[in-house]
């Protein structure tokens, strides 16, 4: 039935339309879209798009979430590694827990998750994960000038495995453990080198 010109549609002529649309038109209009847009909306779904929706937004999620822990320092992200040794008491006792082969192969595990720019940088992380940069100034590789021999100690075969891929042999490997063994003393919390006092 037509509306005679000049007035308005009756209430009865929007009877056939159910609360929820109704609604649904307000908080259209509240948004600033006019209601015949709800024509052209994607909502509601048929149960089929809704699902494919909900596993597209998921997969989302899930490569964000991959993103950030990517993004985390390494003191924070779950591994199998024990607490940063802030001694070397501390670290000796890391030491002792490796004789078990199982504790080892979890340590292997574990620091080979750990990554950088390039091996050096690997290897940095790796010994910055595992003791304190004042521990590590009291090592060297092969134990000269009154410091401890890190070379051969579990932890030191632990990380050789980790790291150890095609294209970088244990000499290299060892070599970048040395360079950031040797330059603890010159990063925070290192001590610093001590002042020779022989003249």
């Amino acid at each position: 039935m037509t509306t005679p010109k000049g007035r308005q549609p009756s209430i009865k002529s929007h009877s056939t339309k159910s609360s929820r649309e109704i609604s649904t038109e307000i908080r259209v209009m509240d948004r600033g879209q006019r209601p015949e847009d709800l024509r052209t909306a994607a909502y509601p779904m048929s149960e089929a798009k809704f699902q494919k929706k909900v596993i597209y937004l998921l997969t989302d999620i899930r490569d964000m979430l991959k993103q950030v822990h990517v993004g985390m320092p390494q003191e924070t992200r779950p591994t199998q590694l024990p607490p940063r040794a802030n001694s070397v008491e501390e670290l000796m006792e890391t030491e002792t827990t490796l004789k078990s082969l199982e504790a080892k192969e979890k340590m292997v595990a574990s620091l080979s998750k750990i990554g950088g720019i390039n091996n050096k940088d690997t290897a940095k992380n790796i010994l910055q994960r595992l003791m304190a940069n004042d521990v590590m100034s009291k090592f060297n590789m092969k134990g000269k000038k009154g410091k401890f021999a890190f070379k051969g100690t579990r932890i030191h075969q632990a990380i050789r495995e980790s790291m150890l891929k095609e294209g970088v042999t244990e000499h290299i490997i060892d070599q970048d453990l040395a360079y950031c063994l040797k330059y603890a003393p010159d990063r925070r919390g290192g001590g610093g080198r001590k002042k020779d006092t022989s003249s």
